[in-house]
């Protein structure tokens, strides 16, 4: 049963390292709302905040990662250096077990980002880029393009979200 403990712990890794990976870049939560609000007293606050957020984001993983090779060592525990090292590797095959679901979340982000670009560039113009009038088909009031393009934005921030998340998920094997 020891390999099976070792890939379970790598399947716990995947997903402690998902959340701590939204925790750090989603919206919602307190890093990001603490680097918008540093971005509103100026570029040197930003900047040091930014790094700090960076460093701790760095040292969280680095810490989840570590307790899961100590977790996937210890379920080895009394067998010799080869078998525990067998075990970190079986972590890591735990890991690549959700390989599928990274890769269709990794699909998201960049359609999110397109379909804000596209919203962006085709406000109020034809298909040969002239100025859609109110009296054209198409045209949309300026009320109406504004809350439009804020569903855009607040799509293309989760869809950066998630392209975070599967960014760390590919990146962090033990």
């Amino acid at each position: 049963m020891r390999p099976a403990w070792a890939c379970l712990i790598g399947i716990i890794l995947a997903v402690a390292l998902n959340k701590c990976t939204e925790y750090y870049t989603g919206t919602e939560y307190s890093p990001v709302k603490s680097l918008a609000k540093a971005c509103e007293t100026g570029h040197a606050t930003n900047i040091i905040q930014g790094f700090a957020v960076g460093y701790e984001s760095s040292v969280a993983a680095v810490l989840i990662i570590a307790a899961a090779i100590l977790a996937s060592a210890l379920v080895f525990v009394g067998a010799t250096a080869t078998f525990v090292a067998f075990g970190v590797a079986m972590a890591g095959i735990g890991m690549l077990t959700l390989t599928g679901n990274t890769i269709s979340m990794d699909v998201f982000g960049p359609v999110a980002d397109n379909a804000n670009g596209i919203g962006e560039m085709g406000y109020n113009k034809d298909s040969n880029n002239r100025e859609l009038q109110p009296s054209d088909p198409g045209y949309m009031p300026p009320a109406d393009y504004k809350r439009a393009r804020q569903i855009l934005a607040d799509l293309d921030a989760v869809g950066n979200t998630t392209k975070a998340i599967t960014k760390a998920s590919r990146s962090a094997r033990p």
